[in-house]
Order: C-alpha cells, then structure tokens, then sequence
C-alpha cells in the first residue's frame, strides 16, 4: 500500500493525475484504512476540480484519524467555513511541496525579473569604471551589492 501511495504522490508531483489517482486507489484496496491514501487522492481529485470526490476521501480520512488536521481544515475550506488558521502541519506540507518550484514559480508563473533588471543597471552604469561585482547576501540581511 506505502509504494502505490508513494508512486501517486511521484505521479502527482509530475501533473500525471489520472495515473496517481489509479495508484492511490490501489494503495486503499491494499489498505482500506491508509488515511493518507485517501487525503492524497482527495488533493488529486482537488486539483482535477472533482470536489465532490476530493471531499469524500477528505472525510474518509478523517472517519479513520480523527485527529487528521489537513483534511478537517480543507474540508472546511471546500464548506466555505473561516478558520483562524491553517494546522502547522497543513502549512509545513504546502510549504515543503512548493519549496522545489519556488524558484521556477517565481520565474516563469509570475515574472519575476528583480535580479536581471537589477545585474543590468549595475553593467550599464557601473561596469565602464569597475570589472567585477560582489553579491553579498545572508539569510539574515538583504542583499548587498559590493563593487569591486
């Protein structure tokens, strides 16, 4: 059951949906108590717009854990019901999902172009006098450009 679950999630992550779905069917006739099957292929039908089907398996897995926040908070969510926020877990797990992306996202999804735009003012004002640019960023302070 943990393989064709984990196979889903590698279908998923590669917008091979119908194919996940597939395998996370199989994972639950495997085990008809493996929650997470159940919450994995109600996000898979989510993304296909099926709420109907992404609500029935949000309550399956929450029928079998009752303490199972993600699928309690989308539940509600797809119910049109205000939390005052999203369960740690929930948010860790949309973060560590999008983390790969981000950089891709920020890109292509929304344009992005602070960096270039930035890299071409300095050539264009800067480099004539100076041959070199240092880029010096922590994760603590902002980037700070340092010429050379």
């Amino acid at each position: 059951a943990d393989l064709y679950n984990d196979l889903g999630n590698a279908l998923q992550t590669l917008k091979n949906f119908e194919a996940a779905i597939l395998n996370y069917r199989k994972a639950i006739v495997l085990d008809s108590k493996f929650f997470v099957a159940h919450y994995n292929l109600g996000n898979a039908f989510k993304i296909l717009e099926n709420f109907e089907e992404a609500y029935k398996h949000y309550e399956i897995a929450l029928k079998i854990n009752p303490a199972f926040e993600k699928a309690e908070y989308l539940m509600a969510a797809m119910q049109n019901k205000r939390a005052t926020s999203a369960p740690r877990a929930y948010v860790e797990n949309l973060f560590d999902e999008y983390a790969h992306n981000f950089d891709i996202s920020l890109k292509e999804d929304l344009g992005y172009s602070a960096p270039k735009h930035l890299a071409d003012m300095i050539k264009s004002k800067f480099l004539t006098k100076f041959e070199k640019v240092l880029d010096v960023t922590s994760s603590s302070f902002p980037s700070i450009l340092t010429i050379l």
